[in-house]
């Protein structure tokens, strides 16, 4: 089957796949569902690497901003170096990813995460490839951040924040991409920025295992979700799921040159 749609941010090889991972990534070749299986620590790469050798998935390598003490910056000269070397080397890892900044628990470090961040986004910036930005309760931070590195080519996942947000990104380059979190009840401001930003800059993604719409809250996620994500995108921008697939499908296509 051809692709119809493309999951921009998915983590099929955490653990809540062990028992049908295989059986769940044909079923999503078969449904013409293609999936960029997302990094979010070093310890991933050997299995997204082997989820990549499927027909349509791709990966991105990098580490999340949670991640940081887990990573000194003494090894990540290392790290990075063995990322760009698989990018270099391999067409299905595509970008750098997931990357950014998450003042959840606090900002205690916040400068540790600006000093992986600005690694990473040199990185990227060296290899030409688009990044994965994760952003948490910072994105004033990452706008001024990303201000250094302007155009940045690459996606916001799993926006959550305000339209006049929105636009900054837009203007440093950036895609937008949504959940099925536009679909819960309490995110009417989120859907109200879904609505407006133009269709060309928008993503489609699951964030899976995390994340399912809000019929399923509480189960499990997976990559099929973004259909109806598009279905609900469809309707704020009165027109029709199947348009809302081929362009959000295109975009991803040609961000992250996937060569299909």
């Amino acid at each position: 089957m051809n692709l119809k749609a493309i999951d921009t941010h998915a983590h099929l090889s955490f653990q809540q796949y062990d028992g049908d991972r295989e059986k769940l990534v044909k079923e999503l070749e078969k449904e013409g569902i293609g999936v960029i299986e997302v990094a979010d620590k070093p310890a991933s790469f050997t299995a997204i690497e082997e989820l990549v050798k499927n027909k349509y998935v791709w990966g991105m390598l990098g580490i999340h901003p949670l991640e940081v003490d887990n990573n000194p910056i003494i090894s990540l000269p290392k790290i990075i170096e063995g990322i760009e070397s698989k990018i270099l080397s391999n067409n299905k890892i595509v970008g750098i990813g997931e990357i950014g900044l998450d003042y959840q628990y606090g900002m205690e470090k916040a400068t540790k995460q600006h000093n992986l961040l600005r690694m990473l986004l040199d990185s990227a910036k060296k290899l030409d490839v688009p990044v994965t930005l994760h952003c948490r309760k910072a994105y004033g931070d990452l706008i001024t951040f990303l201000n250094e590195f302007k155009p940045v080519k690459g996606v916001i996942h799993c926006y959550s924040g305000t339209l006049e947000q929105a636009e900054s990104f837009l203007e440093l380059g950036l895609h937008i991409s949504f959940t099925a979190s536009i679909t819960y009840p309490a995110n009417e401001e989120l859907r109200n920025v879904a609505k407006v930003l133009p269709l060309s800059k928008i993503m489609l993604e699951t964030d899976s295992p995390f994340l399912p719409g809000q019929s399923r809250r509480g189960q499990r996620n997976d990559p099929r979700t973004v259909l109806e994500v598009a279905e609900y995108l469809a309707v704020l921008h009165s027109t029709t799921k199947e348009k809302i697939l081929d362009i959000t499908t295109t975009n991803a296509q040609k961000l992250f040159k996937l060569g299909i």
